[in-house]
């Protein structure tokens, strides 16, 4: 349960910054390999090879594949596979898990702001925000009222028998 959350280690917005841009690759591959394989399917079937739909399913593809890989596994686990390997996580500020409701709504803002113009500024501005607040929260935890804390380590060893 976290009890102030002004108390998180110093290390966890570097942390969490590392485990974004972890997260950022891997749905900038898988978006590559659907470009990938749509320029295939449409240059096999078309003489000209207009590739103009490529620019749209990147810019539509982002958002939705954000919140497809985000959504559940912040709202199942707490933590996605950038978050796990870097030892952070999701939660409630007090501790509990952030369900679907929860989950979907911390993803909405970042996936909003891919539309809104200048995009490079926008999609920063969620982020950039928990670098400077006190208690290194961003614009999209405050409007679920979650908080990104260090991970609690696993039980290791073998049980009691």
């Amino acid at each position: 349960m976290i009890t102030n959350i002004q108390t998180l280690p110093a290390g966890l917005p570097i942390r969490r910054a590392c485990a974004r841009v972890l997260d950022a690759v891997i749905g900038l591959l898988l978006i590559l390999g659907i470009m990938w394989l749509f320029s295939t399917l449409t240059v096999a079937s078309q003489a000209d090879g207009d590739l103009t739909g490529l620019g749209l399913i990147f810019i539509t593809a982002g958002p939705i594949l954000y919140l497809a890989y985000e959504v559940p596994l912040v709202a199942c686990t707490g933590q996605t596979l950038g978050k796990w390997l870097l030892g952070v996580r999701v939660c409630r500020l007090d501790g509990r898990r952030l369900g679907w409701g929860r989950s979907l709504l911390r993803c909405l803002l970042p996936a909003a702001l891919v539309f809104a113009p200048p995009p490079p500024f926008w999609l920063l501005l969620p982020y950039l925000w928990a670098l400077v607040a006190r208690d290194h929260r961003g614009l999209h935890d405050r409007l679920a009222g979650s908080a990104v804390t260090p991970a609690v380590p696993m039980k290791r060893g073998l049980p009691a028998g």
